[in-house]
């Protein structure tokens, strides 16, 4: 908890790039140890324990992002709920796009799973603030 409140202390007066960066590794590694959290394996089916983390993740996401990173704030509900929408459209993309990866050097090619899972994580979190930043909390 005090890592967190450090990140959002510093997130402040950081770029965008790098609070983007900050705000989106550590949901991401939350939701990584969740999956293995044995409390999820004994309670929830996995794949809907997964879900669940996905969602959560990407809601933080969305406040962070939208708050800390870009300053997006939106004068109307409507707005509101466009941007949140194109936001989980935008996840939706890039996880079918890591899916993708990993289906194709993980299971097709037999590269090693850590390495690929890693290589995965970077291009998505590249393309999650490509796509924020062009698409999602533009200036207008």
């Amino acid at each position: 908890m005090y890592f967190l409140s450090v990140c959002f202390f510093y997130s402040l007066i950081l770029s965008a790039r790098l609070r983007f960066f900050l705000l989106t590794v550590i949901p991401l590694h939350c939701r990584v140890c969740s999956l293995r959290s044995s409390a999820v394996e004994r309670f929830l089916d996995p794949l809907l324990g997964n879900v669940i983390s996905w969602i959560i993740t990407v809601l933080f996401a969305f406040y962070t992002n939208r708050i800390r990173v870009f300053q997006a704030p939106t004068a109307t509900k409507k707005e509101f709920f466009q941007q949140l929408a194109s936001f989980f459209s935008g996840r939706i993309v890039t996880l079918l796009i890591e899916e993708l990866l990993l289906g194709i050097f993980i299971t097709w090619l037999q590269f090693p799973e850590i390495p690929v899972k890693v290589v995965a994580q970077v291009v998505v979190i590249v393309l999650n603030y490509v796509i924020s930043k062009l698409f999602i909390f533009h200036s207008k």
